[in-house]
């Protein structure tokens, strides 16, 4: 709904670049509302949320040695 009303006001008068943005604006909102009922939810902090920590990387890593043996077996 938020991208048609910004749509409808930005396409006349900036033409593509207006559908662009409008786009933009819509997928932010919705990013921020998925974070914010994730946060929410699971009772973390915006910043346990959005900031990669150096123990993030381990679990990465092993779950790209999981995805391998399955491709590979």
């Amino acid at each position: 709904m938020a991208n048609i009303s910004w749509n409808l006001l930005l396409i006349p008068r900036w033409g593509i670049s207006g559908a662009a943005f409008a786009s933009s604006i819509a997928y932010i909102v919705a990013a921020l509302l998925v974070i914010g009922s994730f946060s929410k939810i699971s009772q973390k902090s915006w910043s346990d949320i959005l900031i990669i920590k150096k123990t993030d990387f381990q679990d990465y890593k092993n779950i790209i040695f999981k995805i391998r043996r399955r491709i590979l077996k």
